[in-house]
């Protein structure tokens, strides 16, 4: 609403974003606009892809030198990046051996503070995540879970505006 940000129009809060440098009114604005609907393995047929097809594929790619980096563009609050860590855990046995990283980029800061913190309510876990999952990856933490260490350790989060930013 543009009234409560303090113009009388929408059109006036769209020209003096255009005619000013990157504020913290181009923050909010972006807080209140991004997309928070997100799901721990959402869009299961791409896991399930993951899993069978691309893992396979990425572990006989770099047999040799044992790293494979993902990136989870849009990452939102991490439900997204750490599904891809819990799939990585499940499909390399010898996952010790090798080096994964995974970057999970969003342009909300707000997001990607709860993402690195790693903590989820019980309705955050039980919508897309098998019970089975939840107890080998988190760690109940009073009426919250808290994703378990080794996936903090291979998941980063970073702010990037994906239209704007460079790689």
């Amino acid at each position: 609403n543009a009234g409560t940000m303090g113009f009388e129009t929408a059109q006036l809060l769209v020209e003096h974003l255009r005619s000013s440098h990157y504020s913290r009114l181009h923050r909010q604005l972006i807080e209140g606009l991004v997309e928070t609907d997100t799901l721990f393995f959402r869009d299961f047929p791409v896991f399930k892809f993951m899993r069978h097809e691309a893992i396979p594929r990425l572990l006989e790619r770099h047999q040799k030198d044992k790293e494979i980096n993902i990136w989870c563009a849009g990452c939102s609050s991490g439900q997204e990046a750490y599904s891809i860590s819990i799939m990585v855990k499940e499909a390399i046995p010898t996952l010790s051996d090798w080096t994964v990283h995974i970057l999970g980029t969003d342009i909300s800061k707000g997001l990607l503070e709860k993402a690195s913190q790693g903590l989820y309510t019980q309705d955050e876990v039980q919508h897309g995540l098998p019970a089975a999952l939840l107890l080998r990856n988190f760690t109940k933490s009073g009426i919250r879970w808290t994703v378990n260490e080794d996936h903090t350790n291979r998941v980063e989060f970073r702010q990037m505006n994906l239209v704007t930013d460079e790689w």
